[in-house]
């Protein structure tokens, strides 16, 4: 360089402290912003799994909702109750939304939806101010919202189906049915039927109080969906929900052990209405319009199991089930007279006149 030459660093410099500026911005507040997203992840999921267990323990909405306000805050140090509008309390036909907004600003929106048979839903979006340090003078002056978003669902009653089947017949080319249903009469379940197959139902219908899971089955053809939890026919009326046939799903087999069989070797008497667990190595072919009940255990079907006219469970009823708003009279539904088997065992009793009646 020739000694004469002059020039000044003080542009170079200028330019170089804005892109050091820039990278303390991103390395500074950057780092900041992720972690403030990262705690404020936690603690919305942190409130969502509190929800679903608190309303598992307690059947309560509003002690759910409280119990994900609190584990949230708790989540965040922010120890001073919120401001919570409107009150906790159960959702109806409409998802009930609480907004509860802390000292620092800090807001939690609780969206809370009972939705039948699919159980009940906690989603929880939570929103805070970050304040920029370095960052603040390459923007507008105003500060990022940083968010966290968790859902949790309790009581599907997908995971506990009341009908389940894990074969996949009658889907992917398989041939057959992983669920078939023959014979006269309907079948009445409440809660859930699941199927990773097909559903085949032919000269029967079925008539389902919750939703039906077949896997590659839009609509299957002889069933019915009717409301839960009623069992009411549609249109059903909040709290009960309409269920409905989905597609898609793909049960998955736990691979428990089976159960234990120690009831020994089995028979079907025809004089005993009551069946004991065990191995039955013939098929019971129940068809004569009868009712069987079902004692406590585990059966084995060794032969398999056909029922065609029979009425057989597990429930325990009483012979004369009350109605619900007047339990002197008799109940014009009775369990053990579905399909008219008329097994309920009811007697009417009335007494002559005089001062001493008599019954007949």
């Amino acid at each position: 360089m020739i000694n004469t030459q002059r020039g000044q660093a003080i542009v170079l410099i200028a330019i170089m402290l804005a892109v050091v500026v820039g990278m303390a911005a991103l390395a500074i507040d950057g780092s900041r912003a992720y972690a403030l997203r990262r705690d404020l992840q936690a603690a919305v999921d942190a409130g969502a799994l509190a929800a679903g267990d608190n309303f598992q323990q307690t059947g309560s909405y509003a002690s759910a909702e409280q119990a994900a306000t609190t584990i949230f805050g708790a989540n965040l140090r922010l120890y001073g109750s919120p401001s919570c509008s409107p009150s906790y309390a159960s959702p109806g036909a409409n998802p009930l939304t609480i907004t509860c907004t802390f000292a620092d600003g800090t807001v939690l929106t609780e969206v809370v939806s009972g939705v039948g048979a699919q159980g009940s839903d906690f989603r929880l979006t939570a929103a805070r101010s970050l304040q920029l340090q370095f960052a603040r003078i390459l923007t507008n002056g105003s500060n990022p919202v940083i968010n966290g978003a968790a859902s949790g669902n309790v009581n599907n009653l997908l995971y506990t189906p009341t009908v389940a089947a894990l074969a996949q017949s009658g889907c992917g080319g398989v041939g057959g049915s992983a669920i078939s249903l023959s014979g006269g009469g309907t079948l009445a379940v409440s809660g859930d039927v699941v199927a990773s197959g097909a559903i085949s139902i032919s000269s029967a219908a079925m008539r389902v109080a919750g939703d039906i899971y077949a896997r590659c089955q839009s609509n299957v053809p002889g069933a019915q969906t009717a409301c839960y939890p009623s069992g009411g026919s549609a249109p059903c009326t909040y709290p009960d929900i309409a269920g409905a046939t989905r597609s898609g799903y793909h049960y998955i087999d736990p691979s428990y052990p089976p159960p234990a069989v120690v009831g020994g070797a089995q028979s079907v008497l025809g004089n005993s209405v009551v069946l004991s667990p065990g191995s039955y190595a013939a098929n019971p072919n129940f068809n004569s319009g009868t009712c069987w009940f079902l004692s406590g255990g585990v059966y084995e079907w060794q032969g398999g199991f056909t029922d065609s006219h029979d009425f057989v469970s597990n429930e325990l009823k009483p012979p004369d089930e009350p109605d619900l708003s007047d339990n002197t009279s008799r109940s014009t539904h009775q369990f053990w007279d579905t399909n008219n088997v008329s097994c309920s065992g009811g007697v009417q009793v009335s007494t002559t006149a005089g001062p001493r009646g008599i019954p007949v």
